[in-house]
């Protein structure tokens, strides 16, 4: 159809009774640790479940039901725990920013740390383990040994609590020292970065991408908790701002992002969300695997959800979202239904093409033709099953 290279994105909406569906309402199940000192960190890797907290506190669990204690490496308080690069990696919350490295998650080394500060979170995204704190520090590591400074400005009281990875573009939030919610961001890899203020007096204290958003969680200094929506880490949104408590985080995994604090908050979208059932008591982190989610928190409490399903999967030549293609290559389009919560619920998907140098989606209709999607024409762009 065009000489140009199409870029293909995959999309599908779960219907129900005609209205979309946010997200499924999954049942929860609170277990003991066995610990009764808090946990603020949660990872897993190497089949088993890795949380860490106050004191020093490490425990492990090979389905996030059945918990034992491990032996403590050090008595600070941990703030987070990550896994990639075949290891573990732990931070500690106080001190001069101490990091700790394990291939087994029972034998610890402390690892030389380049910033001198105090450390909020640790995430292992897009190839790398990054740790954010205070003054806007922000370090780097792709194996978890040799560390690298991408920003930081002592004397500066500004903390950065959370950062995520999506489009390119490296985002990290937290709060300044006049009290305002600020978002860094960096779209050069971490070499230079732009701090933009955001209008809430308060913290944001996650950030996660997905499904072309990054989704901000955080609050303000009245207790109301709220979240932000953006495209590209520069232009924020509201997209609610009346949360019954202030979130201490989010994720997002397989088609689903979770804002975890006092209670519990599943989207598909980041615009719409659903209530879980859970215990009211704080939750400090949360992973998910083995297709449910698991978190850590309060005196030692783990809760772990039923096996979470985003609905139906969608691949185009075995990948997720968007794929470019030139003319001459095969296009392999693939739906795993893999139905779960959304069992005898119905399913739409359309397959969209957008030339290289055009700005009109065209739909793959069942009898393999194209269509001008623009035309709003539903029907003829679904693909026959």
């Amino acid at each position: 159809m065009h000489s140009a290279a199409l870029k293909i994105s995959l999309l599908s909406a779960v219907v129900l009774s005609g209205a979309l569906c946010s997200a499924p309402a999954l049942d929860w199940r609170e277990y003991s640790t066995g610990q009764s000192k808090a946990l603020y960190g949660v990872t897993y890797g190497n089949g088993r479940y890795l949380a860490v907290g106050s004191g020093g506190a490490v425990v492990q669990s090979p389905d996030g039901a059945s918990w034992t204690q491990l032996t403590s490496f050090t008595d600070l308080n941990l703030r987070g725990v990550a896994f990639g690069a075949n290891a573990f990696v732990a931070i500690s919350g106080f001190g001069n920013g101490d990091i700790w490295r394990s291939a087994d998650g029972s034998s610890w080394t402390k690892i030389t740390s380049p910033a001198s500060t105090v450390f909020n979170r640790l995430r292992f995204i897009n190839g790398r383990f990054l740790v954010v704190g205070q003054s806007q520090a922000i370090i780097s590591s792709q194996d978890g040994v040799n560390w690298q400074v991408w920003s930081e400005k002592p004397g500066n009281d500004a903390f950065l609590y959370d950062i995520a990875y999506g489009n390119g573009i490296y985002a990290a939030v937290g709060k300044r020292m006049d009290g305002n919610a600020f978002v860094m961001r960096s779209a050069d890899g971490g070499q230079t970065w732009t701090e933009t203020a955001l209008n809430l007096q308060g913290d944001l204290k996650g950030v996660a991408w997905g499904n072309g958003l990054f989704v901000a969680a955080g609050g303000n200094e009245a207790g109301e908790g709220a979240l932000l929506t953006s495209a590209d880490g520069l232009t924020w949104n509201l997209a609610s701002s009346t949360l019954e408590y202030i979130p201490e985080g989010v994720i997002y995994d397989s088609g689903l992002f979770a804002v975890f604090s006092s209670n519990i908050l599943l989207s598909e979208d980041g615009m719409q969300w659903t209530a879980q059932s859970t215990p009211i008591k704080p939750f400090y982190a949360m992973c998910r695997a083995q297709g449910k989610f698991t978190a850590v928190g309060y005196r030692g409490a783990a809760l772990q959800s039923s096996l979470a399903s985003s609905g139906p999967g969608i691949y185009a030549n075995g990948f997720e979202n968007s794929i470019e293609l030139s003319p001459s290559d095969t296009l392999d389009i693939s739906v795993a239904m893999n139905a779960g919560q959304y069992a005898g619920i119905n399913a739409d998907w359309w397959v969209l093409a957008l030339p290289g140098s055009g700005n009109r989606w065209y739909g793959l209709g069942s009898s393999g033709q194209w269509y001008d999607f623009a035309a709003g024409d539903l029907p003829a762009c679904r693909p026959a099953l």
